[in-house]
């Protein structure tokens, strides 16, 4: 990754003083160092790599603001109207490899005391962090070295600022991981509730390069949850929830206020709600945060704390509900009464403008096959079972699941969805009568 941000990070870190010392890193260690040139050298070069840092960022901020800063994905056909982008890119390259040997000459020249020799290697490896990052500019402008890699373009945004990063992400992990990993260790044990989709771990193992020789053995096995999810976990799936739409039209929203209302209270909270936009999270928190205040509960939005703070307070506030999006969909555990309902307002399928989901899915179907069945689907549905396992995580625990996207009964993928979850007391209807089935699950 090429961060505009991250750069500009290590360089004034760098060349300014930090809040526990009143002298820069440079200023603590010119002294040491008989470099004709000094720390003068490293200064002037640090000014003109963020001039040409800020240059790129400039002109990239403004193609973004032509596609409301989405991640734009760059093939071949892009790169004959990339030319600005690519002379820009080479200069930034030019002055952080400038940079880098001019420090790396000012190191091997210093001779510091013991005391200094932790600042003298954190000059060297933010040095290091930042010929990492413009390398990344030089592999991206290298067109006649491209390979299956995906190359493309993303923002990130700091409250109001918003910076450019550059990013190259392997087509397929596989080869990495087997380099890296499996080919360099004599064992590797890989375990999830998850990895599993009654595929014989198929989807898992292809994606992370598994098996890759014949005398590698590879042993897979599955083992029964100790949890009783027939007679602890309701699974309520509305046959008349509407489908979801690109936009949020003034019908699904007020289904979706007026469903996730109504069985939140049924549940008396204790309700983790989870969304796969950030859009919708919001438009129905400031919908609904007064009825929830009028009947009592605490509700705790993503966006307003950190996770910690989050997760601590829902635990904390047994009747609370708590509404989030991606990171959520696992790590959460919040055992006993805490957690008693789990509301999953759209199946979790990628964004399908996503550079790198785009580029593999063409590349399966490039390859005869089919990037929805084969990567799309998969994906949704392991994301599907670990927001699905947010809430049995102890054999005492009870509760509700309510999927309030009827394409898991009127899709036949849906099924193969269902099929991939434990087992539970699974029940369909519409949904006036949710409710009512959560009360008496929960409160029989």
């Amino acid at each position: 990754i090429y961060s505009s941000k991250g750069v500009l990070h290590q360089a004034s870190r760098i060349r300014r003083s930090s809040r526990y010392t009143p002298d820069s890193l440079l200023a603590r260690l010119a002294p040491y160092s008989d470099d004709p040139l000094g720390t003068e050298g490293i200064i002037e070069d640090l000014v003109a790599l963020a001039a040409e840092v800020q240059a790129l960022d400039q002109y990239l901020l403004g193609v973004f603001s032509k596609n409301r800063y989405q991640p734009v994905l760059v093939t071949a056909e892009h790169r004959e109207r990339l030319g600005t982008f690519r002379e820009l890119a080479v200069e930034v390259a030019k002055k952080g490899e400038a940079l880098g040997k001019r420090i790396a000459g000012f190191a091997q020249r210093c001779r510091v005391p013991e005391e200094l020799e932790s600042r003298l290697n954190e000059l060297l490896v933010r040095s290091d962090r930042i010929d990492a990052m413009v390398e990344v500019l030089r592999s991206f402008t290298d067109y006649d070295a491209w390979g299956d890699d995906v190359h493309w373009f993303n923002t990130e945004r700091h409250g109001e600022e918003i910076s450019v990063e550059v990013r190259i992400t392997p087509l397929s992990v596989a080869p990495v991981l087997v380099e890296a990993l499996f080919s360099k260790v004599q064992t590797v044990v890989s375990t999830s509730a998850t990895l599993d989709l009654h595929d014989g771990f198929e989807f898992w193992a292809k994606r992370v390069g598994l098996p890759y020789a014949d005398d590698r053995p590879f042993f897979k096995g599955t083992f029964a949850s100790p949890f009783e999810y027939t007679a602890n976990l309701l699974l309520i799936t509305p046959e008349d929830a509407p489908l979801p739409a690109k936009e949020l039209d003034e019908e699904y929203l007020e289904y979706m206020s007026r469903t996730v209302l109504e069985s939140t209270l049924a549940s008396g909270g204790g309700a983790l709600v989870l969304f796969t936009s950030y859009a919708l999270l919001t438009e129905l928190r400031e919908r609904l945060e007064r009825a929830y205040e009028e009947a009592g509960l605490l509700l705790l939005s993503q966006g307003q704390l950190d996770r910690h703070t989050l997760l601590r307070t829902f635990v904390e506030e047994r009747d609370s509900v708590l509404f989030a999006t991606s990171s959520f969909w696992e790590g959460v555990d919040a055992p006993g009464d805490t957690l008693r309902l789990v509301v999953i307002t759209k199946l979790p399928f990628a964004v399908p403008s996503d550079p790198v989901f785009k580029a593999r899915c063409a590349a399966i179907d490039a390859a005869g096959g089919s990037g929805f069945f084969e990567l799309s689907l998969k994906n949704a549905t392991m994301k599907l079972k670990q927001g699905y396992g947010r809430l049995i995580r102890t054999s005492t625990d009870r509760g509700v699941v309510l999927i309030l996207d009827s394409r898991i009964v009127l899709r036949r993928y849906g099924q193969f969805m269902l099929r991939s979850l434990p087992e539970s007391f699974h029940q369909t209807g519409l949904s006036d009568s949710i409710a009512a089935k959560i009360e008496r699950f929960l409160f029989p």
